[in-house]
């Protein structure tokens, strides 16, 4: 079961959003304590599109709750140059 932290409004770009795996059904309990981490991450961005990618993967307790635990960030870009950056149109005013 993957859960996200939050979704994003119309026109907002995420940047290091949050999720959760469930891997009860996959991984043994006795085998959960020793995962290696950084191959799981490895692992989930052979199969990912390009698009999308794992920086960072982690253990955590029982009960964690992604969109609770997570706090949010926000950044706003506004230009002042006197002429407009057509590579950064979709993500700066």
């Amino acid at each position: 079961l993957l859960e996200a932290a939050s979704r994003t409004d119309a026109g907002v770009h995420a940047a290091g959003q949050v999720c959760t795996l469930s891997l009860d059904d996959a991984v043994p309990p006795d085998r959960r304590s020793r995962l290696d981490t950084a191959r799981l991450a490895y692992s989930l961005n052979a199969l990912l599109p390009p698009e999308v990618c794992v920086r960072c993967a982690a253990l955590v307790a029982d009960g964690f709750d992604v969109r609770s635990n997570v706090g949010k960030q926000y950044t706003y870009r506004l230009s002042t140059a006197s002429t407009r950056d057509p590579l950064r149109r979709l993500h700066e005013w």
